[in-house]
Order: C-alpha cells, then sequence, then structure tokens
C-alpha cells in the first residue's frame, strides 16, 4: 500500500474514532488513554493527511478538517485516562463536528480493525499485521 493510502486510511479511522460514542471509542481505543490517542491520532494523520493532498482537497474539506481540531481545541482536558472525559458536552460537540465532516469527506459507515497486542506491551491495528 502507498505512503499516502496509508495516511489516507489512517486519518479516515482517526475521524472515525472521534465519531463514535463513548463506550465504542472505549472499546476501539484500548489499552490506553482513550482521549489521549483519539486526540493525537486525529491531529498527527489530518496534518499528514493535508500535506500529502496539498492542492487537491476542496474548501469543504479543509473547513471540515479545521472544525474538528477547533472541536478539539475546546476540549478541556483534565487527567490522562479519566475516560469520564468522554461524558463531557465539548466531547460529544467533537463526536457531531466529526460526523459532520464523514458526511463531507462521503463515509457514511466503517469498521475499524481492533488492536492486537503483538508483544509485551506493543500494540498494532489489525490491519497491519
Amino acid at each position: 500500500m502507498a505512503e499516502t493510502d496509508c495516511i489516507k486510511k489512517e486519518f479516515i479511522y482517526a475521524l472515525f474514532a472521534l465519531s463514535l460514542t463513548k463506550d465504542k471509542q472505549i472499546q476501539y481505543n484500548s489499552p490506553g488513554c482513550i482521549s489521549c490517542d483519539l486526540i493525537e491520532d486525529f491531529l498527527l494523520y489530518s496534518r499528514l493527511y493535508e500535506e500529502k493532498m496539498q492542492g487537491k482537497l476542496n474548501h469543504d474539506v479543509l473547513n471540515a478538517i479545521n472544525s474538528v481540531r477547533e472541536g478539539i481545541d475546546e476540549l478541556d482536558m483534565h487527567d490522562c485516562f479519566d475516560n469520564d472525559d468522554l461524558d463531557k458536552a465539548e466531547w460529544e460537540s467533537v463526536r457531531e463536528i466529526s460526523k459532520k465532516a464523514l458526511i463531507i469527506l462521503g463515509i457514511n459507515n466503517m469498521d475499524l480493525p481492533a488492536y492486537v497486542e503483538i508483544g509485551n506491551g506493543v500494540w498494532v491495528k489489525e490491519d497491519y499485521i
């Protein structure tokens, strides 16, 4: 798989994961700090995706990505590993903004790969095994 395809796939996974309910976010992203991992994955892969697709993304897509970033900026994170943060109204706002971004990207639904432990404390997505 080409690098750009991998980055796009990870960007879509990260965006879709942000749109999930709290329970599904925990299920998808465990183990680890759910909120930190969700945020960091989106910020990293959205930036890489924009870099790889420079000049090829339309205004609506760029605005959608920026809207998700702005929603993330509004999050008031307290304690790492505190999943109660995912219950806050700000997180629900990020979920809704992410759902709208998915619609703009033409993504209705998808299955996210599970994380699999491949070694002592080393986890990867199952579709990379």
